[in-house]
């Protein structure tokens, strides 16, 4: 469903339910819903600011090996078009699931949670091509990660750092 309350902000709703049965006995293997919300705000022609937010639901049937599980995501980026062909964006994304690694017997094991952890955030940065580094060398494309990993249970555990990612020669 499209809404459009402002001239320059769109909000978009979808909501999808799927199942399946077995054929024999009509027994449920599994159903999943996801909900999913898109607001994009045009601040000017240049300028725009996008939200996305997503949960996701799957609840394992008798007759499957799955289990039952929870995802919400949530995704925001705020863009910048230097040129039809060119521009930045920087952006949040953060994850929840109710999953968690756990220690058992001195190795980590992925276990069902009984409630949603954070098991991601993440800041990233796209910066757009940079022709004048010479003809020789090619067109460079680079995107920046700043990504923060966490896990309630293995607090001693963190891992930070800058990842960058997608850097090609054209």
């Amino acid at each position: 469903m499209l809404w459009r309350p402002l001239d320059r902000l769109r909000i978009s709703n979808t909501y999808f339910h799927t199942e399946l049965q077995s054929k024999i006995g009509g027994t449920d293997i599994f159903s999943n819903d996801i909900i999913r919300s898109n607001w994009n705000y045009q601040f000017t022609k240049e300028w725009s600011l996008r939200f996305i937010t997503q949960y996701d639901e799957t609840v394992a049937g008798p007759a499957s090996r799955l289990t039952d599980d929870e995802n919400l995501n949530f995704d925001l980026l705020l863009r910048y078009v230097i040129n039809p062909w060119s521009a930045f964006f920087i952006g949040y994304n953060s994850n929840q699931s109710n999953f968690d690694i756990v220690e058992m017997e001195g190795e980590r094991e992925l276990v069902v949670a009984n409630d949603l952890r954070v098991d991601g955030d993440q800041i990233f940065m796209k910066s757009p091509t940079f022709p004048a580094l010479g003809q020789h060398i090619g067109l460079i494309r680079s995107a920046i990660c700043l990504v923060r990993f966490q896990s309630p249970s293995l607090p001693n555990f963190p891992l930070k750092g800058i990842i960058v990612l997608g850097i090609s020669l054209d």
